[in-house]
């Protein structure tokens, strides 16, 4: 009998992708069909010989940012129709240009660049454009309404230097969805040539020290999980669903699956 092969080893051997980080995407993405079934794991074991399709690209969204908040939406089961966003670290618009077309009914996209914003969501009445922004210099004030959601994806500094102003920009009962990148979560000293973190030990305590330093600033974890496709540079992300509280929240019901969730991402993004 036949040796059976990991499916995006497979999806390499057969040429449909010249790499295997490129097939993982394409798993991750539900782009992948095995005898006319969606197969959405990487080291799912194939035989030689097996009918495998590959589902077009849909380009749906202005950046790739789309793909990452749209599965965290789906794994969260978050509903976004009618809500009122502010997109912290809005950039292309990834993220403003996902949650408008799941029915967000006002985008308020920050930025601390310029011009990036592409120009169908530049133009499109239900966002406004917020750039050359520091957020941690922005008040309510400047805002035309409290957000009931709040989605960051931030470059170059922590999450956790800018996560109190932000809090002051949604209503009380706000929900968060913030893309953690650990490479600028630790020292430098954990950060490999290229600003590359591979570790799966060093992922793991980002993600713990995030969550503790959330809960001493009153937040609540109801989520984490990994985004389907790598950083731009190969870096491995992840995302916490937050909602605020008053008090400081000790919940460790997430806390355990910490090592098993980084293990889970490790296989589906970075085993050969």
């Amino acid at each position: 009998m036949a040796k059976k092969e990991r499916l995006d080893t497979y999806l390499v051997k057969l040429g449909k992708f010249d790499s295997t980080e490129r097939a993982k995407a394409a798993i991750l993405e539900g782009r992948i069909l095995v005898n006319g079934e969606c197969v959405d794991k990487a080291g799912t074991l194939i035989a030689p010989s097996t009918e495998v399709s590959v589902k077009e690209k849909d380009e749906e969204f202005v950046s790739r940012g789309g793909i990452k908040l749209k599965r965290a939406l789906e794994v969260f089961r978050i509903d976004v129709k009618d809500a009122v966003v502010l997109d912290v670290g809005a950039s292309t618009g990834g993220f403003t240009d996902c949650l408008l077309k799941k029915g967000a009914s006002f985008v308020m996209a920050v930025d601390v660049g310029y011009g990036q914003l592409a120009w169908p969501l530049r133009n499109d009445p239900k966002v406004l454009v917020l750039e050359r922004t520091n957020i941690r210099h922005l008040t309510s004030d400047k805002l035309p309404i409290l957000a009931d959601l709040v989605v960051i994806d931030i470059s170059f500094i922590s999450v956790k230097k800018v996560i109190d102003n932000i809090k002051r920009l949604a209503s009380s009962d706000a929900k968060y969805l913030i893309l953690i990148k650990p490479q600028f979560e630790v020292d430098k000293k954990y950060v490999e040539k290229k600003g590359i973190v591979r570790n799966p030990k060093t992922h793991s305590k980002v993600l713990m020290d995030v969550w503790r330093d959330f809960e001493e600033r009153c937040f609540k974890v109801e989520g984490l999980t990994f985004s389907p496709i790598l950083g731009a540079k190969g870096n491995m992300e992840f995302f916490f669903y937050l909602r605020a509280g008053k008090e400081k929240i000790k919940d460790d019901s997430f806390v355990a699956k910490i090592d098993e969730l980084v293990s889970s991402a490790h296989n589906a993004l970075l085993r050969d």
